[in-house]
């Protein structure tokens, strides 16, 4: 058996060591080389870097968690893409299973035959046999009792139950449960130690009977009688109570957004006794000063000691001391209940990145180590970058118990967390959510100890100044400022090296002699939905890029078809940067598309381009050397001279490479050009030259230098950075010669919005209201869609007539979808109609477009057609008297004849038959000057875009022909009387008629 060694070196540059890390990965036949936690006692000492794996999960708004907040691998990837809505709530029944409710219809690609609630095995996989009730709207609540029977509170009703239904284990509807139910929605319920169901909501009635937002239920569904205590309760039509807990003496805790309770007043929460009557009002919660508005209170939780943590949207206490979302009370000396100062999370809190919270919820556990474990709509605790989970200790502080949860969820809109679950070891966390990405995780973790000259201390990790560890096959020493980790395995065995990633600026790596890529980062990306003839500018910056020859790598893909496009070399800019512009290139992959008979394009794929970027590097690549001595090495080549890298630097030579040397030394014939005749190692090379010898030789102390390959060779990096989900649409066009419209004009998302938001965006100028059309008009409005729901156009009339589309889906895509009088089939008796975008429960999704319908009498009937600044197809009616001008021209061509005489055809040279006939040429064109009718000032400034349109086209007849405007000039004119206002242009057919005879 003989065995190999992989070497891995790691050059630091300097000793710059705050909170900085790096990571590589070694796999042995497929399997991650792990470590065994044996502790390392040797001689590296002097540097302080973590080696880490960054820690990724994609799953559609569920995940679970080791209780280090590291992605459960093994759950994740069973649960893959998971729900495509959010999970609201997850409990578990006696078996293990999973019920989860919210607003989801599908798990893992599969319509679900129930909408809003699903039960799934332990293994995550979807349990079939499940046959719950279809639920139209959101489910916010659920509890399940010891016998596994399901109650849900909610706005729907179900077989005639209001509002609350309790399920059997198999999901099936208890009909013996609740007769009439609730007349408004249920929030909150909370089965207490007997197993009686504490209901709140905004509901008035119960069973028929008036009732103040809150009731207990027994077993069998009835009010119980003994909660007597409630009198006038929440009595305001604003009260929402929205969260409940049980104290062990049987008091209720009850939050929400209410001021008062039984007429006693109270801010946001109370504490009820048993009977429903007030037993005590603890500190005011509100959110004075940001301003009122809903989710005061989202979540109490009641500990062991009957402590109350309170999480949600408040921001002050008592009236006064502010406090930031999170609170813990306690019952002082004096009977009462106020904030625990002691919960040290209570001065900075749970902070949002924008600064309210407007969207999203917070819950509560406390986990098998009695640690705080929060979830919700945040990205930081106590000033600390923690998104939408933290574990906190019992004072408040982070605990080390979620040491790696700094990590991000990502969202079409804000991620959040509503609802988790400790299960053997491990958290299951439901919310709206598609991704979480980590890159401080640290989960085979060894660290360097930092040396004691360092100014700085590794602030990632715990203990990292005295434990690491290391595999047994692992030997790790030092030179210098590099470290070997030299890896001894059979060769045999196929081992290599992966994850290598974030390496910094002080730090070079090398594989068995081989250069990491270098590292390059994306400076600057244009917005992911952007218009075509807008500069679609791309900046990034390299480490590398004063490395001689550096040119930065561009290679432009078609993300949908994978399709290469194009591949660019680009030079460093003076600052070193790279830069491109790739405007011109994809707008020519940018077209139109319409169907003049056709409603409803699904996909209008000539209009846009999804593309992608794959950006490297590439350099002549320099080895250092910092000695030259006579080789004495076992071969023919013993005695020719030897460089030679004592720091472990690595050189990429083989024999008979041509080198250009540069040193130091004051004897020229050791630089210049040389072959490479024996490689004794990666650290050394033999070149052809004895070594020179004697007194003079210059080779005496200090000898360092560079080599390069003499051939010009670059060592090229491609793809070391992908830029993904970009959209460019309708871009076969420039606006650049009209200043007056700026650059904020092409902006398609407003900046504090993600670029492709969830919401699908109509991509037109087209006035919000102000314009008119006839009912013989067309109009083809494109939007963007991300939207993963079913989509459908609805449009409703002044009259009331409503109508719809077809399903328009499609995600990723720019969708068509016509929408003018004619193609929607407005009647002529409506004046004008709204139409708008919604999905599948009727949410709207876009802005609503209203249209006035024109029905001045015609005395022409001519439509322009053209495209707008965004790519959406919109007409213009000319109703006033139109000119038709015609002109002909004539070219006529003489057929040649042949002149030059010979002796055989001399007696032919004047044949009339042989030179009397000719062709002509005749071009009939026509002008059309066309007048509107008067106009709204909204369409007298739309009108600017259909002069300088450069698609148009002229209605005729029923039938679209291209023609071109001639005006090269415009002018934008605004009256205080809105129907002061014409226009007049001049087009001509682009097809002119041309006649042969």
């Amino acid at each position: 058996m003989a065995f190999q060694t992989l070497n891995i070196t790691l050059e630091f540059l300097q000793n710059q060591l705050d909170d900085t890390s790096f990571g590589y990965t070694i796999i042995n036949n497929g399997n991650r080389v792990t470590y065994t936690g044996v502790t390392y006692t040797g001689t590296v000492d002097t540097v302080n870097k973590t080696f880490r794996d960054n820690s990724n999960s994609s799953n559609g708004n569920l995940m679970s968690f080791d209780l280090d907040l590291t992605p459960n691998i093994t759950d994740n990837a069973a649960i893959a893409v998971g729900f495509n809505g959010p999970v609201n709530v997850i409990k578990q029944q006696s078996d293990g299973k999973y019920i989860c409710v919210g607003g989801f219809t599908s798990y893992q690609g599969q319509t679900l035959s129930q909408r809003k609630i699903c039960r799934l095995n332990t293994d995550f996989s979807l349990d079939v046999s499940f046959s719950a009730p279809d639920f139209a709207t959101d489910l916010p609540t659920l509890e399940i009792d010891s016998s596994d029977r399901i109650y849900l509170g909610s706005s729907n009703t179900i077989g005639g139950k209001g509002r609350l239904q309790r399920l059997n284990p198999d999901g099936s509807l208890d009909t013996s449960y609740v007769t009439i139910g609730f007349d408004r929605p249920v929030t909150a319920i909370k089965l207490d130690a007997n197993e009686k169901l504490i209901v709140a909501g905004v509901f008035t009635t119960f069973n028929g009977t008036a009732r103040k937002r809150i009731v207990r239920l027994t077993t069998s569904g009835i009010f119980d009688t003994t909660f007597s205590g409630v009198t006038t309760g929440f009595a305001s039509t604003d009260d929402i109570p929205r969260t409940i807990d049980i104290q062990s003496d049987g008091n209720i805790v009850v939050g929400g957004d209410f001021y008062s309770y039984n007429g006693f007043s109270c801010g946001n929460i109370i504490i009820l006794a048993p009977s429903g009557a007030v037993a005590k009002v603890p500190t005011d919660l509100d959110n004075a000063p940001s301003g009122t508005y809903g989710g005061n209170v989202l979540k109490v939780l009641v500990d062991s000691t009957d402590r109350i943590y309170v999480s949600g949207k408040f921001e002050r206490y008592g009236g006064g001391p502010t406090c930031n979302k999170i609170i813990r009370l306690y019952k002082n000396s004096f009977n009462n209940w106020v904030p625990d100062t002691t919960f040290a999370v209570i001065t900075d809190g749970l902070q949002s990145g924008t600064t309210t919270f407007t969207t999203g919820g917070f819950n509560m556990i406390l986990n098998s180590n009695n640690n705080l474990v929060v979830v919700g709509n945040f990205n930081k605790v106590q000033g600390d970058d923690y998104s939408n989970i933290a574990v906190l200790s019992p004072t408040g502080t982070i605990s080390p118990d979620g040491e790696f949860g700094d990590g991000t969820f990502t969202s079409t809109g804000a991620p959040v967390i509503y609802t988790l679950l400790e299960v053997d070891g491990r958290y299951i966390v439901g919310g709206t959510f598609y991704n979480y990405i980590n890159p401080n995780v640290y989960e085979d973790q060894y660290t360097i100890p930092i040396s004691t000259t360092s100014d700085f201390t590794q602030t990632n990790t715990f203990n990292n100044l005295s434990v690491w560890n290391k595999n047994d096959n692992v030997v790790y020493s030092e030179s210098g400022n590099v470290i070997t980790v030299a890896y001894t395995y059979d060769d045999s065995e196929t081992v290599l090296v992966s994850n290598v990633y974030d390496i910094p600026d002080y730090l070079i790596i090398r594989i068995d002699g081989d250069n990491i890529p270098p590292q390059l980062v994306l400076d600057y990306k244009p917005q992911s939905l952007t218009p075509a003839y807008n500069p679609i500018t791309f900046g990034f910056s390299s480490l590398y890029s004063t490395q001689y020859g550096f040119r930065y790598l561009v290679d432009l893909y078609n993300e949908t078809t994978n399709d290469l496009i194009a591949s660019f070399k680009i030079a460093p800019q003076i600052d070193d940067t790279g830069y491109i512009d790739l405007s011109k290139i994809i707008s020519n992959a940018c077209s139109v598309d319409f169907d003049p008979n056709s409603l409803l394009t699904q996909d209008a794929k000539n209009s846009y381009i999804n593309f992608k970027l794959e950006l490297g590097g590439e350099y002549r690549e320099q080895w250092l050397f910092n000695d030259i001595i006579s080789y004495s090495g076992a071969s023919v080549f013993s005695g020719y001279t030897n460089y030679t890298q004592s720091n472990l630097i690595a050189h990429s030579y083989v024999v008979g490479d041509n080198i250009s040397i540069d040193s130091n030394s004051t004897n020229v014939i050791v630089n210049g050009l040389h072959k490479v005749v024996e490689v004794p190692d990666q650290y050394s090379i033999v070149v052809d030259l004895k070594f020179p010898s004697g007194p003079i030789s210059g080779l005496t102390g200090s000898i360092s230098g560079t080599t390069l390959f003499a051939d010009n060779r670059k060592t090229s990096y491609p793809n070391l950075v992908s830029v993904t989900g970009l959209t460019a649409f309708n871009g076969a066009r420039t606006w650049m010669d009209f200043i007056n419209w700026k650059g904020i004009n092409y902006t398609i998302v407003d900046v504090t919005s993600s670029s492709r938001n969830s919401s699908p965006k109509f991509l037109t100028d087209l006035p919000l209201s102000g314009f008119s059309m006839t009912p013989t008009q067309d109009m083809w409005l494109d939007f963007f869609n991300e939207n993963p729901l079913n989509i459908k156009l609805k449009f409703i009339t002044d009259t009331g007539v409503t109508g719809e589309t077809a399903t328009l889906s499609g995600i990723h895509k720019v969708i068509q979808v016509g929408v003018g009088p004619n193609q929607l089939g407005i009647d002529c008796n409506s004046s004008s109609y709204e139409f708008y975008l919604t999905d599948e429960t009727n949410l709207l999704l876009s802005k609503v477009y209203k249209i006035n319908i024109d029905t001045r009498t015609k005395i022409e009937d001519y439509e322009i057609l053209f495209m707008d600044r965004m790519g959406s197809l919109v007409s213009y009616a000319f109703q006033l008297r139109a000119n038709v001008k015609g002109t002909v021209e004539r070219e006529t061509y003489k057929q040649a004849v042949n002149y030059k005489l010979n002796q055989d055809n001399y007696l032919d040279a004047y044949d009339v038959t042989g030179r009397g006939s000719a062709i002509s040429n005749v071009s009939v064109i026509k002008d059309y000057e066309l007048n509107t009718n008067w106009m709204s000032d909204e369409m007298s400034v739309y009108f600017e875009q259909l002069v300088t349109s450069p698609y148009t086209w002229i209605k005729i007849d029923g039938i679209y022909y291209a023609c071109i405007v001639n005006e090269k000039d415009f002018e934008v004119t605004r009256q205080k009387n809105k129907n002061l206002i014409k226009k007049m242009i001049t087009v001509r057919l682009s097809n002119d008629n041309v006649i042969n005879i």
